[in-house]
């Protein structure tokens, strides 16, 4: 099997839409709109409208995974207070150099084969190559959780690649990784 990690940019962004068109229809956008109220009511209509309203703004914010060179996954990746809602979701102080993992997505049947903890790996490398220092991540906590409630990543997987709980909140917590 052959896995390949990409910076996300314009020539993968039909990727990118495989990949969300596949696995559902937030495209990525929860931690770009201002507030939790009314997300229910949106369409993946009006999420894919928000991507495409960042990708003109150049936010190529991630990176996708391959497998046997076919798009399998998505990692949203960047300067964590970029995000205002997730800074304050979790009252976090101000750090312009804080770098945020806020979405980690394998498609459906790539899950269970150990493939995340390749991808999550193969972005830490990445990041550590850009001169990252520290990474955040904000998994819901515990054990036996389903698909929808681990969009962050599950906290186990984190573990597992030395990220130190930070904070444990009621459903969710921060982690950090210094590089």
């Amino acid at each position: 099997m052959k896995v390949e990690i990409q910076q996300f940019s314009p020539a993968s962004r039909e990727d990118f839409y495989a990949v969300h068109s596949a696995a559902g229809q937030c495209f990525c956008v929860a931690w770009w709109v201002s507030t939790w109220e009314g997300w229910d009511d949106r369409t993946a209509d009006d999420n894919r409208g928000l991507r495409e309203q960042l990708l003109a703004e150049n936010q190529y914010d991630g990176y996708l995974f391959y497998v046997d060179d076919a798009p399998a996954g998505w990692c949203q990746v960047g300067l964590r207070d970029r995000l205002p809602k997730l800074v304050e979701a979790h009252a976090l102080s101000s750090d312009p150099d804080a770098f945020a993992i806020s979405c980690l997505l394998l498609l459906p049947h790539m899950r269970g084969r150990g493939l995340a903890g390749v991808f999550l790996a193969g972005v830490i490398d990445d990041l550590r190559s850009r001169g990252v220092k520290r990474v955040e991540v904000f998994p819901r906590l515990g054990e036996g959780l389903s698909a929808d409630e681990v969009w962050t990543g599950p906290q186990r997987l984190f573990d597992s690649l030395g990220f130190q709980l930070e904070q444990a909140g009621e459903r969710r917590g921060v982690m950090s990784l210094r590089l």
